[in-house]
């Protein structure tokens, strides 16, 4: 659910609609989608203020633009195995994407880089970005347990994650 736009994942299929159409719609903008329009199963989606994300069986993660109301093909990232889940930053500049067989990867759709992701657990339920570091992220897994994470895109190897440790929290809420 977003701030004008709701998106549903049911049967495979990704359903998009405006939550208040606007009066005078031009041409394509504003009608409910329905993705992905290939011959594909959607898995997960993800939604930011700009965007609806979503993977498929396939291995492709797509962006669809909210605001301009079309597929941004040039956002468009082929994975050899399906995308089990996605969790973006706010803006979608950076995802968070694990696949089928359960490893994590860091998807830039800027400069459309992968990072692969070493230390990320199977089970991981959730990740909670920084919001004053981009690099910065959160796992939370199943298991109720908190990772940290960093990312640094520019390093002497190449973009790299590290995983800092886990994060434990007292029976006062400490950390």
């Amino acid at each position: 659910l977003g701030y004008n736009c709701a998106a549903v994942l049911c049967n495979g299929q990704v359903y998009l609609h405006m939550i208040d159409q606007p009066a005078a719609s031009v041409g394509d903008a504003g009608n409910p989608k329905i993705f992905p329009e290939k011959n594909d199963t959607a898995i997960c989606l993800a939604m930011t203020s700009e965007f609806l994300i979503f993977g498929t069986a396939n291995g492709v993660i797509e962006f669809f633009s909210l605001s301009d109301w079309r597929i941004l093909t040039g956002c468009e990232k082929r994975h050899d195995f399906g995308i089990q889940k996605l969790f973006p930053r706010q803006g979608g500049t950076r995802v968070i994407y694990q696949d089928t067989n359960g490893n994590g990867f860091l998807y830039n759709p800027v400069d459309s880089s992968i990072t692969a992701i070493t230390d990320i657990t199977s089970d991981t339920k959730n990740v909670m970005w920084d919001s004053a570091d981009p690099g910065v992220f959160v796992t939370f897994t199943k298991k109720k347990e908190l990772e940290t994470f960093i990312y640094a895109p520019l390093t002497i190897v190449g973009p790299t994650i590290t995983k800092l440790g886990p994060v434990t929290i007292d029976k006062n809420g400490d950390i």
